[in-house]
């Protein structure tokens, strides 16, 4: 319907655009978008308005997502973007400009008029150590803040929303050359 990737693939070449950062030592930062209430939406004004809506979100995402970088539809109203060479700062300003374009369209269907908001959660391979797993983790745990917050915003990981660094071990180990 949207013409744009589906979860299982967008997982797969989520690890690619990180491996290939991990590589040139470069940060990926990947932005999970919820819609606010959309929901409601599809009840409020029939599933067919909720289509177009979600093909008029998909023309933003190809409007402002570059060239190098990846988005997908994760579920009903949930989507994630991954910008391949962006710090948490860049992504930040990111997810407001794309919070802007989709407080901005207002749909007319059929004399329904409705105004659309969403929250986004950013995440940064910077505080994962490339680990595609924890990357989306921390993307869906800084969405839940903002959905916490009051939805319509941007919230960013931090390493205190995250306990794992309780559970890595330092490495002990010590290593002999053997004598030739």
């Amino acid at each position: 319907m949207t013409g744009i990737y589906k979860r299982r693939y967008f997982i797969d070449l989520l690890a690619g655009m990180i491996y290939q950062e991990k590589f040139a030592n470069k940060n990926l930062t990947l932005i999970s978008v919820n819609l606010d209430n959309f929901k409601q939406l599809n009840r409020q004004f029939g599933l067919a308005h909720g289509d177009y809506v979600l093909a008029k979100i998909a023309t933003i995402f190809y409007k402002l997502v570059g060239k190098n970088d990846n988005f997908a539809r994760i579920g009903g109203d949930e989507y994630v973007i991954a910008l391949a060479d962006t710090e948490l700062s860049s992504g930040l300003a990111f997810a407001e400009k794309l919070l802007n374009e989709i407080r901005s369209l207002v749909t007319t269907d059929d004399k329904i008029l409705c105004s659309l908001t969403a929250s986004c959660g950013v995440a940064n391979t910077s505080l994962c150590n490339y680990v595609p797993k924890y990357l989306y983790a921390d993307a869906n745990k800084a969405l839940l803040r903002a959905k916490r917050q009051g939805k319509d915003q941007v919230a960013a990981f931090t390493a205190n929303m995250s306990n794992r660094a309780k559970y890595q071990l330092p490495d002990k180990l010590q290593y002999k050359r053997k004598k030739q």
